[in-house]
């Protein structure tokens, strides 16, 4: 059983999972749903339609916080997911 309203998008995959990390690395993002938007910020804030958006790869080189969301017309934006990436020595 299911609400009435529109489909939810699935929330975006982010790779690798949050840890800690001895020197930089590279981030990625896939979505779910063939077609969707993935935008982004690296500042811990909720990503909005007018974010950056996800195109390739996200170089990490200090401890930063990655928040992804899907956005698709006609459907309802994915849940926010996040990793926290601790960088250092």
């Amino acid at each position: 059983l299911s609400l009435p309203g529109r489909d939810v998008l699935d929330p975006p995959v982010i790779a690798p999972g949050s840890g800690s990390y001895h020197g930089p690395l590279e981030v990625t993002v896939k979505e779910s749903n063939p077609g969707a938007e993935i935008r982004y910020t690296l500042d811990g804030s909720v990503p909005g339609p007018s974010d950056k958006l996800y195109k390739e790869p996200i170089a990490i080189n200090q401890t930063t916080i990655v928040r992804a969301r899907a956005y698709k017309e006609g459907l309802t934006r994915s849940i926010t997911t996040q990793e926290v990436f601790a960088v250092g020595p």
